[in-house]
């Protein structure tokens, strides 16, 4: 009894599916005589697919191999041959995606899918290569039944046991075409039916370009001798001219007779000879033709050869030469981040060490400029009591002159209260901004590690206040010049 088996479930490439069932449709249909149908047999290309705790056969192509009668006995060298070539292509080009020769396909023809004894014994030879090797039977006619895909796929119980061994069918799944590709050999399907070309060529086969040149046979030249009746055409006209037909008729036909048998075997003749030039023709054309085939596919597949190899050199290289680039820019990177982690550290405490001097010289520059602000104030006191002084003493001889020296010195006095006022702003202001500034280095100094970029904002801004307290102590010292000059140049006048 037939039973499903779970073991290595089959999944066929709708090309694979496609190659088959155009190579059975080739020989066997419903449009064909059934007494003109033949069997085709060819091999399937696949690979063992894990999927979990599973694995899967799946067929990704299929190679047409032979038709005819020899398909019901066992393998001959011939096949066996023509599957190892098979093989060694298939281990050429796919031998690194660890694809294989894994099963046969054949066909029974109106017979419904079944293993013969001599299919069990061709199973044999491919269970015997691997456990997972399957046959594929074919018949055309359960292409007629809804859903039915037309093939069973079978594999073998017991290898061990030879040709007593029975068989199971096994769990098959066709999977649907997935690109244009499949569309496409679809339209040159029907192409070929209207060109009638052949849809799908066999292995080694080469087309026959003048196999539908239509010769007639030695028998179906042969043409009958024609023979006039005597007596019946005496009889017809016995009547009226039997003197006549005795005479004349039976000479004429006599004639007749021996010059139509005459243009028959010239006839006859000439047909033989155009026949036999016509075979020579045509076997000396399909000759040709098949050589030059056959050295047209040599030549082709010898260039493939090289260029394949010639693209694999090339690859290598190119594999080699990236090898080499993506260790220099990992190695690249790595200098890099050193380089850059080294200079960051160095550069974060270079800062450091310059702001924390910077704030000290700034700090002991602004106590200096208290003791200096502290002189000049002192100095402007003497000034306006020695002014007074002279006031008092000039007043007498010079009354023109006081009047202008005293609103010379309101001027001076209002003018060093101002400066004096801003002098004192600019001193709360910069006390204010250093408490900020120190605390703001604090700060800093925490978030160092997360971003350089505040940092040199920071020290921007420290360097801008730098330049700010420099061009104040500069007005500053700008100003008290300008009030020593006008004092010297109201002592001159007072002289």
């Amino acid at each position: 009894m037939v039973k499903i088996g779970e073991e290595f479930p089959v999944i066929i490439k709708s090309l694979a599916y496609y190659k088959m069932l155009i190579h059975v449709l080739r020989f066997g249909s419903k449009i064909i005589d059934p007494n003109q149908c033949k069997e085709v047999m060819g091999g399937l290309i696949g690979y063992i697919k894990a999927e979990g705790d599973k694995e899967f056969l799946v067929i990704e192509d299929a190679v047409p191999v032979s038709h005819g009668g020899a398909i019901e006995v066992r393998y001959t060298s011939e096949q066996l041959g023509s599957f190892e070539r098979i093989d060694s292509r298939v281990f050429e080009k796919f031998g690194d995606l660890g694809w294989f020769s894994c099963g046969w396909y054949h066909s029974h023809p109106n017979l419904t899918p079944f293993f013969s004894g001599t299919d069990i014994q061709n199973q044999l030879f491919w269970q015997a290569r691997n456990p997972a090797g399957v046959g594929l039977v074919f018949d055309h006619a359960l292409l007629e039944k809804e859903g039915n895909l037309g093939f069973k796929a079978f594999r073998l119980d017991d290898p061990s046991k030879t040709r007593n061994t029975s068989y199971h069918e096994v769990k098959t799944e066709v999977e649907p075409p997935n690109n244009v590709d499949y569309y496409n050999n679809i339209i040159n399907l029907i192409g070929n039916v209207y060109s009638k070309e052949i849809p799908i060529l066999e292995l080694n086969e080469t087309t026959n370009f003048f196999d539908d040149i239509f010769i007639p046979s030695n028998d179906q030249l042969m043409i009958k001798k024609p023979e006039l009746n005597v007596n019946q055409i005496v009889n017809s006209f016995k009547e009226g001219i039997s003197s006549f037909l005795e005479q004349s008729m039976e000479p004429l036909i006599s004639v007749l007779n021996t010059w139509s048998q005459e243009n028959l075997k010239k006839a006859f003749r000439n047909s033989v000879k155009m026949r036999k030039d016509i075979v020579e023709l045509k076997t000396s054309l399909s000759n040709g033709m098949t050589s030059i085939q056959k050295t047209f596919n040599n030549s082709l597949h010898d260039e493939l050869e090289e260029l394949d190899s010639f693209i694999d050199d090339r690859l290598d290289i190119f594999d080699e030469k990236q090898d080499n680039l993506r260790e220099k820019i990992t190695k690249f990177e790595e200098d890099i981040n050193l380089l850059i982690n080294n200079a960051l550290q160095d550069g974060v405490e270079n800062l450091l060490g310059g702001i924390l001097t910077n704030f000290k010289d700034t700090s002991l520059e602004l106590v200096e400029m208290d003791k200096k602000q502290a002189v000049i104030i002192s100095n402007l006191e003497s000034s306006n009591i020695t002014l007074q002084d002279m006031i008092k003493t000039l007043e007498p001889s010079k009354v023109r002159i006081t009047g202008r020296i005293n609103a010379i010195n309101e001027s001076i006095l209002e003018g060093v209260k101002k400066k004096l006022k801003m002098t004192e702003n600019k001193f709360d202001s910069l006390e204010n901004e250093s408490k900020k500034l120190l605390s703001d280095l604090k700060a800093a100094i925490l978030v160092l590690e997360g971003s350089k970029e505040p940092i040199d904002q920071k020290l921007d801004r420290l360097e801008l206040d730098k330049k700010n307290l420099h061009e104040k102590l500069k007005e500053i010292r700008t100003e008290n010049t300008e009030l020593l000059r006008k004092i010297k140049e109201l002592e001159k006048e007072g002289e």
